[in-house]
């Protein structure tokens, strides 16, 4: 089964690291938060280290006022040295100095890199001689900033280990809610892009995730609903077709089952679409389709694979089966009809038929020999059903051209496509003598020059007249705008398709590139056949009174094969006549062609045209011409064809 086409996002293995970013973003905004508190709380704290020194100093003077007292009273300074130290350890502080007396006792470390505080002491002398004692006792204490480094360390650790705790629970938590249901999106997504188009998003949980999925589900079910089938005829397409071939193909494969393939193509469908429009078309293929689904075997798989085309499987169908089920299709397509506004239309059927056996290789080839097939139905007369076989000289014949086909475009893309000019001479003095044929030739890919017969039956099959035209045409500008720079304005003649004048785009390419290149369009004459002309009557007279108008030639090419050529003669802006060769090569023996010549000749000339006589190829018939008094001559007596540089050189 193919796959749908991807992003290439989707073919990369994805890197879930939302969880991760979420909870960096809530750590940091967690740290600076606290951050922010610590240095709120920090000041506090060194607040209350001032508040608390200036308690503990006023607690140890009142235990010092006491010590003292009992010192000098009783025990002696050694007491007061001992008294000084355990109160010194139970407070904590590092060092006491003590003035008294004109002494000066220092107990632990009173350093200068140590905050200290002061406090005067003033009591009785226990001698009862009414005199007052003073001293002043300092005490030592670590600084503040150590006291709240200290701090500021240990509710920095606490705070760290708080939010490392807390991040990890936190990326868990959200890898539980965020990234297990996005892994299982994503790897779905994976799978639809892979064409697993049954894959769904699980919807059961109530929350977002949830109703995303089921919102997702539902867009996926339309979606593989259109990835699978036609959007006018509700049929499958060519993909899902294919999908149930391989399927079918692998059974004959593997168990030797038989299977038919057929390939439809409606025969005068085109026509409801022109008649009626697009609308009508699309109503026809719908009705069509509903009506052969009720005539086929539940079994059997039809798909549209577009445009008038479809195709239907026929499983566990013998080739004997598979043909009368076939020729059941055709019957039942060309019994059935479509009524638009009053109009009934009947629709014909070319049906290739081809087995799937056990010895079939894959899906393409069978697509193809089927297609061939189906090529070869039209080739015999249409309205048939034609089966694939591996020498039918039908099937041989579309497959060589599909292989010109190919190398036609590839010719195109390879800039080996080649344009030969040939000089068309006037038969009597002072007509205009620079006139040159363009003519197509095409390098294949082993250098050979193939002729036009070889490739351009083939491109008008394939539709490929279109592009070589347009080609055609630009070199032809290209040519002239050189030729102009040298002062030299010769009239080239291009050979224009049917496909090219029934393409309304393909008049504005011309006049971009008269316009681009600058050139006069009297330089310019398009050669149609009468065929041509008359098919596609009112685009032609369209895009040749347009060109007309600002100076450009035309000719009818080939004229005189067709019956109708005189009736149209007089509604085409036409300059000049081609004589078909059929009747200008025999003309110097034939009484029937020079009577042809003749009568062609004469019409013209009323009409005002001049007239070219194609395939000259001896002395004798340009005699005659000039006795008949054509004005032109063209032809491998006049000049053979020559690649195109040499008239650019010649210029």
């Amino acid at each position: 089964m193919d796959n749908l086409p991807a992003s290439s996002f989707l073919s990369k293995e994805p890197k879930f690291n939302l969880c991760t970013r979420i909870t960096v973003v809530v750590f940091w905004c967690l740290a600076l938060v606290g951050l922010v508190c610590s240095i709120f709380l920090l000041k506090d704290v060194e607040q209350d280290v001032v508040q608390q020194r200036q308690a503990v100093i006023e607690r140890f003077a009142y235990r010092v006022e006491w010590a003292m007292f009992d010192a000098l009273a009783h025990r002696g300074p050694q007491d007061l040295t001992q008294k000084l130290e355990s109160l010194a350890r139970r407070f904590g502080v590092n060092g006491v100095k003590l003035h008294f007396d004109n002494k000066i006792l220092v107990i632990g470390d009173t350093g200068p890199d140590l905050d200290n505080t002061s406090r005067n002491i003033y009591m009785d002398r226990p001698d009862n001689t009414r005199q007052m004692a003073a001293a002043t006792i300092t005490l030592y204490f670590p600084t503040v900033n150590e006291l709240v480094k200290s701090k500021r360390n240990r509710v920095m650790f606490t705070m760290g280990l708080v939010l490392l705790v807390f991040g990890a629970a936190l990326q868990r938590m959200l890898s539980q809610v965020l990234t297990k249901p996005m892994r299982q999106m994503v790897s779905v997504a994976q799978a639809v892009s892979k064409g697993e188009m049954t894959r769904r998003f699980d919807d059961s949980s109530g929350d977002e995730f949830g109703y995303l999925g089921g919102f997702i589900n539902q867009a996926l079910g339309e979606l593989s609903y259109q990835a699978a089938h036609d959007l006018v005829t509700g049929l499958y397409n060519r993909r899902e077709f294919n999908r149930h071939l391989h399927r079918a193909l692998q059974t004959a494969q593997r168990d030797g089952q038989s299977h038919g393939l057929c390939y439809l193509d409606l025969d005068r469908f085109k026509l409801i679409n022109d008649t009626c429009g697009h609308t009508a078309g699309d109503e026809f293929l719908l009705q069509l389709s509903h009506h052969l689904q009720q005539h086929m075997r539940k079994s059997d798989v039809l798909a549209r694979l577009g445009g008038d085309e479809f195709a239907v499987l026929l499983q566990h169908c013998p080739l004997t089966r598979a043909t009368e089920v076939a020729e059941e299709l055709l019957q039942t397509i060309q019994e059935f009809r479509f009524v638009w506004e009053h109009k009934c239309f009947q629709v014909g059927v070319s049906i290739g038929l081809v087995e799937i056996a056990s010895t079939s290789e894959n899906v393409v080839e069978l697509m193809n020999n089927a297609d061939m097939a189906c090529y070869a139905a039209k080739e015999a007369g249409r309205n048939r059903v034609h089966l694939y076989q591996h020498d039918d000289s039908q099937v041989s014949k579309y497959r060589g051209e599909r292989a010109i086909a190919t190398q036609l475009i590839a010719a195109l893309d390879e800039d080996r496509m080649r344009v030969f000019f040939q000089p068309i001479r006037a038969l009597s003095d002072g007509q205009q003598t620079d006139r040159y044929e363009l003519l197509l030739r095409m390098l294949d890919s082993d250098g050979v020059l193939l002729e036009p017969d070889r490739f351009i039956p083939t491109a008008e099959r394939f539709d490929l007249m279109p592009a070589l035209d347009r080609w055609v045409v630009e070199q032809a500008c290209e040519l002239l705008k050189d030729c102009s720079a040298m002062d030299w304005n010769p009239v080239l003649m291009i050979n224009i398709s049917g496909k090219s004048l029934a393409d309304e785009t393909f008049l504005e390419f011309v006049l971009q590139a008269i316009s681009g290149n600058n050139i006069s369009p009297n330089c310019l004459c398009f050669e149609i056949t009468e065929a041509a002309a008359i098919a596609n009557l009112t685009l032609a007279n369209r895009f040749m009174s347009h060109l007309h108008e600002m100076g450009c030639c035309f000719a009818l090419d080939d004229f005189g094969s067709g019956l109708s050529s005189f009736a149209y003669l007089k509604n085409l802006p036409v300059d000049y006549l081609k004589i078909d060769g059929s009747f200008v090569r025999n003309i110097s023996t034939s009484e029937v062609d020079r009577a042809m010549v003749k009568a062609i000749n004469h019409v013209g000339h009323v009409l005002g045209m001049k007239t070219i006589a194609e395939f000259v190829d001896q002395a004798a018939v340009v005699d005659v011409l000039r006795e008949l008094g054509v004005d032109y001559a063209q032809g491998y007596w006049i000049s053979e064809p020559q690649p195109l540089q040499q008239l650019r050189d010649s210029g």
